[in-house]
C-alpha cells in the first residue's frame, strides 16, 4: 500500500513538472531577501530559494491559507505560499537564539529552516476544507495511523520523499558549498518528528509543529493581519527569545522559560479568539462545506487525484461537472447555504452522544445522513449540509514551561489558559445549514431526523 502511495504522489509531482511546460529552474547564484507584511524581509539562502522555486512550492501560490474565508472577510486572500515563507523565517529566529546553547551546525539549522519551508507543501486545494476527503482512501488513513500524522501532514512527507523531490535536493547538493540537505530529516521535520539521523533531538522537530511552533504563530498573525481581527498583545518577539530546550531520559525538547509565561498565554488567548471569530465563523463553514461537497461528488474514490489541482484549476474542474455545477455557481455569487439551526454542546441533552457521534463520523456518513434529512424533504435535490466538527482542544495548554530547573505543563502556571482551554467546549458550534429557499423545512426536519439518531438539543 505504501508503494502505491509513494508512486503515486512521485507521479503526480512529476505531472506537475510537465504542465508547467519547463524544466527546473536554474540554481540561484545569491541569496535573496523578500518583503513579507508580517515580519518585513525575510532572508532565503540561495539554496531554499532553489526549493521555493519548485512547482510544487510554487502551486501552494494557488492555494489560499483560509480556504473560502473571504466570502465573509474579504481581505482573506492570502496563501500557502506566504505563510511557508513565514514558518521558515521564524524556525530561523528560533535557531539563532537557541544554536549557541545546543552547537547547532549550520547544516542542522539549514534542514530545520528547509523544513520550515516544505511543512504545507502537501497540501490540497483549499488547504483544509477538502481534507476530510482523504479519509477515503484507505492507504493514506492506514499510513496516517501507523505514522501518527495528518493526511496533509502524510502527503508532505510523501512529496519531500519523493524521487522527484530527492532530484532538487541532489542537485542542492552538489551546487551548495555550504549545505548538504538530508529528505528523510527534513521530511520527519516538516510533520513534527524528530530528525532521522538525530532521534532524541525532538525539539527540531517541534519547532515547525509542536505545541508552540512556528506554524501556529505564523498563522495567527498573518491569518488576523489578512482577516482584519484585532488580537490584542501578541509579544512574538519575547516568545521566540525565551524558547529554550529541556532534556528528559536522553531526549531534548522545546520549553518556555516562566519569563515568556505571558507570551505564551496571550498566543493561547488569540488563537481562541481566532477559532471563535474566524475559523468557525457560520459564514465561513457554510462556504468551506459547500465547497466539500461539490469535491465529494467527483473526488470521493480518488481523493488523491485532487493534488493535480490548486485553487483555480479545482474551481473549473468542478463547474464543468454536471453534478458539482451548481454548488459552484452558487459560491461564485455568494448564494451560501443559511444556517438553519445552530447547535451548542451545552444544550445537547447526552453529551455523549454527541461526542461519540461527532469523533465517529467521517465525510461518508455524514453526507449519508444529509441525504437522509434530504428524503423527507423531496425525493431529490440536496438541501441539508451537516456540520458538526469534532470538539477541539488547545495542544497549547501542554506546552511546557520552565522556572528553573522545574518544568511543568503551561495548564498548571495559568488560570487564564486552563480557561481557555475550559471555555473551548462552550465555543463549539455544530450547524445544519439548508438551501437558502427551503431553510424552514431543513430546519424542521433535521430536528426531527437528529432526534430519531440520538442527538436532541434543547432550545433549538
Amino acid at each position: 500500500m505504501s508503494d502505491r502511495l509513494d508512486g503515486l504522489i512521485d507521479k503526480i509531482c512529476k505531472s506537475w513538472q510537465v504542465s508547467s511546460g519547463t524544466k527546473r529552474v536554474s540554481y540561484p547564484e545569491k541569496d535573496k531577501t523578500i518583503q513579507d507584511p508580517v515580519h518585513g524581509a525575510i532572508e532565503v539562502e540561495r539554496e531554499l530559494v532553489f526549493l521555493l522555486d519548485s512547482v510544487m512550492m510554487q502551486r501552494l501560490r494557488r492555494v489560499s491559507q483560509l480556504a473560502l474565508a473571504n466570502h465573509v472577510f474579504p481581505g482573506a486572500n492570502h496563501t500557502r505560499f506566504e505563510h511557508c515563507l513565514g514558518v521558515m523565517h521564524l524556525v530561523g529566529r528560533i535557531l539563532e537564539h537557541l544554536k549557541r546553547t545546543e552547537r547547532l551546525t549550520p547544516n542542522q539549522i539549514m534542514e530545520a529552516k528547509a523544513a520550515g519551508l516544505l511543512h504545507d507543501i502537501g497540501h490540497l486545494p483549499f488547504s483544509h476544507a477538502l481534507e476530510p476527503l482523504l479519509e477515503c482512501d484507505s492507504g493514506v488513513k492506514a499510513e496516517c495511523s501507523k505514522l501518527k500524522v495528518k493526511p496533509s501532514e502524510l502527503l508532505t512527507m510523501k512529496i519531500i520523499q519523493s524521487n522527484w523531490m530527492r532530484g532538487i535536493f541532489a542537485v542542492v547538493n552538489r551546487r551548495s558549498n555550504r549545505f548538504k540537505l538530508d529528505s528523510d530529516n527534513i521530511a520527519n521535520l516538516a510533520v513534527g518528528l524528530p530528525p532521522k539521523r538525530k532521534p532524541r533531538s525532538e525539539f527540531l522537530g517541534e519547532l515547525s509543529h509542536g505545541n508552540f511552533d512556528a506554524d501556529r504563530i505564523d498563522y495567527l498573525l498573518r491569518d488576523a493581519h489578512y482577516t482584519g481581527v484585532p488580537l490584542g498583545t501578541v509579544d512574538i518577539e519575547r516568545l521566540v527569545r525565551t524558547i529554550e530546550t529541556s532534556r528528559s531520559m536522553n531526549r531534548k525538547f522545546l520549553v518556555v522559560d516562566v519569563k515568556g509565561l505571558h507570551s505564551l498565554v496571550s498566543m493561547i488567548v488569540a488563537r481562541s479568539t481566532m477559532y471563535s471569530a474566524v475559523y468557525f465563523h457560520h459564514g465561513v463553514r457554510a462556504a468551506n462545506n459547500m465547497l466539500l461537497r461539490a469535491a465529494h461528488l467527483e473526488f470521493s474514490r480518488q481523493p488523491l487525484e485532487l493534488l493535480k489541482h490548486d485553487d483555480v484549476s479545482l474551481f473549473q474542474y468542478l463547474s464543468q461537472q454536471s453534478r458539482s455545477a451548481k454548488l459552484i455557481a452558487m459560491l461564485r455569487s455568494r448564494n451560501l447555504y443559511k444556517s438553519a439551526l445552530t447547535l451548542k454542546i451545552e444544550n445537547a441533552e447526552n453529551t455523549k452522544a454527541l461526542v461519540d457521534f461527532v469523533t465517529g463520523a467521517n465525510i461518508d456518513s455524514t453526507i449519508e445522513h444529509e441525504t437522509n434529512i434530504d428524503r423527507q424533504i423531496a425525493r431529490q435535490g440536496q438541501y441539508a449540509i451537516l456540520d458538526l466538527p469534532r470538539i477541539g482542544t488547545y495542544s497549547e495548554i501542554d506546552a511546557n514551561v520552565r522556572e528553573k530547573q522545574v518544568v511543568r505543563p503551561l495548564r498548571e502556571w495559568s488560570r487564564i489558559a486552563k480557561g481557555v482551554e475550559d471555555d473551548s467546549s462552550l465555543k463549539w458550534r455544530g450547524y445544519v445549514f439548508g438551501l437558502p429557499e427551503r431553510v424552514s423545512e431543513v430546519e424542521s426536519k433535521s430536528k426531527e431526523y437528529l432526534k430519531q439518531i440520538g442527538l436532541v438539543f434543547t432550545g433549538v
